[in-house]
């Protein structure tokens, strides 16, 4: 079974605190005003990356994962962790891809870093294209599809800068039936109606990981 997740965010606290692991009652936005040491202070981060670790441990060895993007908070510290918490995952490391994401070195990481996550990741792209197990083609993207970003208009419920247009020269174009994507951090998978794109992020999907029958009822108009 192919599952498809994004937006992990391992080592990030201010996204741990918007996903509700606050310790202290400390509001988000004053918690994103903090100075990062100070952060930790305020939210289990652990308990955020251990939550979205141990729901990938529930994928076994014949099933095949696609992360798009964005699966740490971006610095050395942060990456280290992640990899450590991939590292136990049942799924081998040939079936698992990871499409970058702006957190991963702003999309051109550099060689120490694809060299840290080629430990953890047996393919590491861009953006790809696939075909699902029922023979459907999707793109793969850590972003939404580009005539998105042509739009500008951010949906309801999206973080304030998912269409930022310094991300929009890596936005695919509609090439194929379905688009899969992360990066908005919206709490509903069709956040753009009229367009068969799907966000498979975390946010969307209570911090798991999406099969790819979900996907397929979603796509024909169905619910999850």
């Amino acid at each position: 079974m192919k599952y498809f997740t994004a937006d992990l965010h391992f080592d990030h606290p201010f996204v741990a605190a918007l996903r509700g692991f606050i310790t202290d009652g400390t509001p988000a936005e004053d918690i994103r005003a903090m100075p990062l040491v100070e952060r930790y202070r305020h939210v289990n981060v652990d308990a955020h990356d251990h939550t979205i670790a141990d729901n990938l441990l529930c994928l076994g060895k014949g099933d095949e994962l696609w992360v798009l993007g964005d699966v740490a908070s971006g610095n050395a510290a942060s990456r280290s962790k992640a990899i450590c918490l991939l590292d136990r995952l049942h799924v081998p490391r040939k079936h698992r891809h990871l499409i970058l994401g702006n957190h991963e070195s702003g999309m051109h990481p550099n060689a120490q870093a694809m060299g840290e996550w080629a430990e953890v990741f047996g393919e590491i792209a861009v953006s790809s294209v696939i075909r699902l197990t029922d023979g459907t083609p999707a793109t793969l993207s850590h972003f939404p599809l580009r005539q998105s970003f042509i739009d500008g208009i951010v949906p309801d419920g999206c973080a304030a800068n998912a269409l930022d247009p310094a991300w929009a020269e890596y936005a695919p174009p509609a090439v194929a039936p379905l688009h899969l994507h992360g990066h908005t951090h919206a709490k509903t998978p069709l956040e753009f109606p009229g367009r068969a794109q799907i966000n498979v992020g975390v946010d969307a999907w209570g911090l798991k990981p999406v099969p790819e029958t979900a996907l397929a009822r979603l796509a024909e108009g169905g619910v999850a």
